[in-house]
């Protein structure tokens, strides 16, 4: 059975063009079929101990992996990307997270479906607002986009490229 996940990608150390490149690049080789990619985006950090800028992007993937074997293997390619993961909230060559699996809620120590902070956060809004206007999400029953209009995130999003 497939399934739809939107991952979201994020960086602001090093080459943050050739990072998003390189996941965008290693999410087509897992088991499942990328069918839509949103602009990139950069935004200033949020809540972070950095000020460098992050580039943002949204993808949507059909999957047949569930949901605990997607977040390992985007792990992995976080990993195989040169991530070291150490304190929270710090800065980093390559984030990458899932946003929404299907309509699935998931509250376990490993993994939270839909991201806790999606619907707070314009980086995250904006570029799935792009690919993913019209889902709603599963725990508040408002569209992306809605949610999107409606956010009292004022950080700056600005389009910096197609993918």
């Amino acid at each position: 059975m497939k399934h739809v996940a939107y991952i979201l990608l994020g960086s602001n150390l090093g080459d943050r063009l050739n990072y998003l490149s390189r996941a965008r690049d290693k999410i087509h080789e897992l088991s499942g079929h990328v069918i839509a990619v949103s602009r990139i985006y950069e935004t200033e950090p949020w809540m972070m101990a950095s000020d460098l800028p992050f580039l943002n992007q949204a993808l949507k993937l059909k999957t047949q992996l569930d949901p605990h074997q997607l977040l390992k293997s985007l792990q992995d390619i976080e990993i195989s990307l040169g991530r070291i993961r150490s304190e929270k909230m710090t800065a980093r060559n390559i984030d990458l997270d899932i946003g929404l699996y299907d309509d699935m809620e998931i509250n376990s120590s490993e993994l939270v479906i839909p991201h806790p902070r999606l619907h707070v956060r314009n980086f995250v809004l904006a570029p799935l607002s792009e690919i993913a206007g019209d889902v709603s999400h599963p725990v508040l029953s408002r569209t992306i986009s809605e949610l999107y209009k409606d956010s009292s995130d004022h950080g700056e999003v600005s389009i910096l490229a197609r993918s």
